[in-house]
Order: structure tokens, then sequence, then C-alpha cells
């Protein structure tokens, strides 16, 4: 039994509005220190000139991205640097590098910082200690972004079906 012409318009019209509002109406997102919990704070000990490393990636079409960072060290200072995948590398193999986010010889640290413009890909908070010491930190990334992917997973079905019922249309079967 065929579909009757208004199903097949409503059904392609329905995709096509989930495609569009998916592509262009945006949803925050927020990420924590990974594999932590909101709240935890994670302790480490460090000797001088340790690193440790927190990693976030970033998607495709984000925006508004901002990091909470809070790091306290019992005794002794510390570095916090944000990088991009680039610059982390250039850092690990001793090149120069510009860090999109550094603030040296501090004991603590508590803020939010707002990455502009935009990153994609891989960014990395590292955490220097510039003396023996112990910290705290925990660390959250909120941005906005679009779900691009479902969008145009969407958009191709109602291309797709558009595409079959006209077929339909032109060789008589509708």
């Amino acid at each position: 039994m065929p579909i009757n012409k208004k199903w097949k318009v409503g059904l392609v019209s329905g995709f096509t509005i989930l495609a569009i509002a998916l592509l262009l109406v945006p949803y925050k997102a927020t990420t924590y220190n990974p594999g932590f919990e909101p709240n935890d704070l994670s302790q480490k000990s460090m000797d001088e000139n340790q690193r440790t490393y927190l990693d976030y990636n970033l998607p495709w079409r984000s925006y508004n991205q901002q990091f909470g960072i809070y790091v306290n060290a019992s005794e002794g200072k510390f570095t916090v640097e944000i990088l991009n995948s680039n610059n982390f590398w250039k850092k690990e193999f001793d090149q120069d590098y510009e860090a999109l986010f550094k603030i040296s010889n501090i004991t603590f640290f508590e803020n939010s910082v707002i990455i502009d413009p935009p990153q994609e890909g891989l960014i990395f908070i590292t955490i220097t200690a510039e003396a023996y010491t112990v910290i705290s930190y925990n660390s959250m990334l909120t941005y906005y972004s679009y779900y691009s992917n479902y969008g145009f997973f969407f958009l191709a079905i109602s291309l797709l079906l558009t595409s079959f019922y006209v077929y339909q249309k032109v060789k008589g079967a509708f």
C-alpha cells in the first residue's frame, strides 16, 4: 500500500526541520577533570620541574570555551599553562612555543580562563612544579557546540527520501 502525498511531504519536512535545528541550535556542554567527579580534588606530590597534564578534546564548531581551574600547593610554587596540541608537543621537545594562557610562580590559582579565538581538538592544561610540592587540583571545561554529525545525518535522510519520492513520481508510481 503506497504512502499518500501528505505523509511523504510530512516525513521529508520533519527530517529537514530536525536536521536544520541540530545544525543551527547550539547546546551547552560541560566536561570535568577527565576521570574524576565534579567536586573531587586530585592530589599529587611533585618534584622540581615535574609536570602533570589534563587533556580535553574540543569538538568542531565549538565556541565560548571556558576553563575553570583550581590548583593549590601546600608548599612551593607552580606554573599553569593551557596549550593546544601543536604547542604542547613543541614544549615537550624543547622548541619555541606559545601558550594560550600561562601564569608562573604562584602557590594558589582559582579562576576561569576564556579561550579566544576558539580552539579545536586536544587542549592540554599543564601544571609544572618549581620545587617539591604537593598540589590539589581540579578543572572544568564549558563550551557551546552543535550536533553537526546528527544534523548532517538527518539532512542526508531527507535528501534521500526526497530523491526517492521524485524518482517514484517520474516513473509514474506515485
